[in-house]
C-alpha cells in the first residue's frame, strides 16, 4: 500500500508539473515547461493552489475553494503565524496571504 500511495503521489507531480508552468518553469530532471501568460485556473483545494504558486502560477490561480490546510489541522488562517500541528504541510504566514 504505501509503494502505491508514493507511485500516486509521483504520477500526480508528473502530471501536474507538464500541465503548470508558469511563464517558464524548469522541474529536477532540467525539463522546461511554458504555459501562456494570459492563462486562467480554478484550483480545489489550496494545497492544489499552492503547488501552483511555487511553480511561478500566481497571476494565474483565479479561483480557489475547499480547503486550505490539510485534513485534520488547526491552522488558523486569521492568525497563521500561531503555526499548526502540521507545520511542513499547512501555508506558511506568507502562503496564506496569498490565498486571500
Amino acid at each position: 500500500m504505501r509503494n502505491t500511495a508514493g507511485f500516486l503521489s509521483f504520477v500526480l507531480f508528473a502530471v501536474a508539473t507538464a500541465v503548470v508552468t508558469a511563464g517558464k518553469f524548469t522541474d529536477d530532471r532540467g525539463l522546461e515547461f511554458d504555459f501562456p501568460a494570459n492563462s486562467r485556473v480554478a484550483v480545489r483545494a489550496g494545497i492544489g493552489g499552492l503547488s501552483l504558486y511555487h511553480f511561478g502560477m500566481r497571476d494565474q490561480v483565479t479561483a480557489l475553494w475547499g480547503l486550505w490546510s490539510i485534513r485534520g489541522s488547526n491552522l488558523d488562517v486569521d492568525n497563521p503565524e500561531a503555526g499548526s500541528v502540521y507545520t511542513e504541510s499547512d501555508p506558511t504566514p506568507e502562503e496564506v496571504a496569498w490565498l486571500k
